[in-house]
């Protein structure tokens, strides 16, 4: 009994230390109409929209050498797109880098205290947080987006893991919030690829299922498809929608189980009621017998009417 209740609290004891947030001397909390702050200065651009950034007190001095990184949430920079050695940059990289650089080095922003402390870092050591300019109060995720800089990636970092049958309520309610932030991601991004901004401008754009193939061959990076699947069916941990008749060349896109009871939750339809409907998917394209997606969180597909 005693070693288990010793094994139990050194347990308990190490996911303590790992998961906490790190304390930088000086860098107190400011309060804010929607919670609690900390409030920070981005030092310089690192590219992939990944930036340098040092905590600073409410009258702009430096409290501490200490510098972090960060990563604005729910978008991501097409220019840092994984790409092969044989692919041709992207047209936009240059231009994104520069503009994206010129915004944001030296802006004062606010990071949420609650974010900072459960998102945990990336292999770089980045928190992928949503954060507000200081003195303005806008949004920097939704001005990237907007301005064509970046798209809707629509993942939610602090992804919660799925239940077999229906939600519990508050996992529901968690997801119908998640479900507002990321339509107003979404009409962003629209009016800036309406108006040609950034990105959209410099060759990005919506791919269809018939090109995903040439797609996949080209880039095999990240993809916005848009397209009406034409049957489902159902594997032991996946959920196949395809696009056309042949998988080996059409386009299909795969659902894993654990995230079907959101997706529908999500959507309000079964999945098997899909085909015949219009689809909007974002994620990684890969080939394996075939292009493909798979499905990395619920509010990454949408029903357009």
């Amino acid at each position: 009994m005693r070693s288990r209740l010793w094994r139990r609290d050194f347990l308990a004891g190490l996911t303590a230390s790992v998961f906490a947030a790190p304390r930088v001397a000086g860098a107190d909390a400011v309060e804010g109409s929607a919670g609690v702050f900390h409030e920070a200065e981005i030092l310089r651009h690192l590219g992939a929209l990944r930036f340098l950034a040092r905590f600073v007190s409410e009258g702009g001095r430096a409290l501490s050498a200490a510098e972090f990184g960060i990563i604005p949430a729910r978008c991501l920079l097409p220019e840092a797109w994984p790409r092969y050695d044989d692919q041709p940059a992207a047209p936009w990289g240059a231009a994104v880098e520069a503009a994206v650089s010129a915004r944001l080095e030296g802006v004062r922003v606010r990071l949420a205290e609650r974010e900072w402390r459960e998102v945990s870092e990336d292999r770089f050591g980045h928190r992928a947080l949503s954060f507000m300019e200081a003195d303005a109060d806008i949004e920097i995720n939704r001005l990237l987006i907007a301005e064509g800089l970046a798209v809707a990636s629509a993942r939610d970092a602090g992804f919660r893991g799925a239940r077999s049958g229906r939600l519990r309520d508050e996992e529901s309610r968690l997801l119908r919030e998640d479900a507002g932030v990321f339509a107003r991601d979404f009409a962003a991004e629209e009016e800036a690829r309406a108006m040609r901004r950034g990105v959209w401008g410099n060759g990005l754009r919506v791919l269809m299922p018939e090109t995903a193939s040439g797609y996949t061959a080209r880039w095999r990076g990240f993809g916005i498809i848009r397209g009406v699947p034409l049957s489902h069916q159902e594997r032991s941990t996946l959920d196949w929608l395809n696009f056309g008749h042949d998988p080996r060349t059409d386009f299909t896109l795969a659902i894993p189980r654990i995230l079907r009871t959101r997706v529908e939750e999500l959507l309000g339809e079964e999945i098997s009621g899909f085909p015949g409907r219009g689809l909007e998917m974002r994620g990684w394209v890969e080939w394996r017998g075939g292009p493909y997606v798979v499905l990395s969180a619920p509010h990454r597909l949408r029903l357009l009417v």
